[in-house]
């Protein structure tokens, strides 16, 4: 599978594949978010630290997805920094990874 291959397509991009795409780029939808640079990184890490306490009981990493935006393979790679820094605690395995904050 290629990567995002288990998430549905927006509307732009389902314009794209159907050949209906206008003349002009299309900007990618707002809830994306820049893991490429350091900077980028260390903002997403942060939104996904502040959503993680935003709620009331642990997250899995799509009920973070849903509140921090990105992708799946971003969240959990967001999360994977967090819990080598001390900041996230995990528990359960596979689909039952529940996160909480330290």
């Amino acid at each position: 599978l290629e990567p995002g291959a288990d998430e549905p397509l927006a509307e732009w991009e389902k314009e794209l594949l159907q050949g209906d795409a206008p003349a002009a780029p299309v900007e990618a939808p707002a809830a994306e978010v820049d893991t490429r640079t350091a900077e980028g990184r260390a903002a997403y890490d942060a939104a996904v630290l502040a959503a993680l306490k935003g709620l009331a009981k642990p997250a899995s990493a799509s009920n973070l997805t849903s509140v921090a935006g990105g992708s799946p393979l971003q969240i959990r790679t967001a999360l994977a920094r967090l819990i080598e820094t001390g900041a996230v605690h995990w528990s359960g395995r596979a689909r039952g990874t529940r996160y909480t904050p330290a």
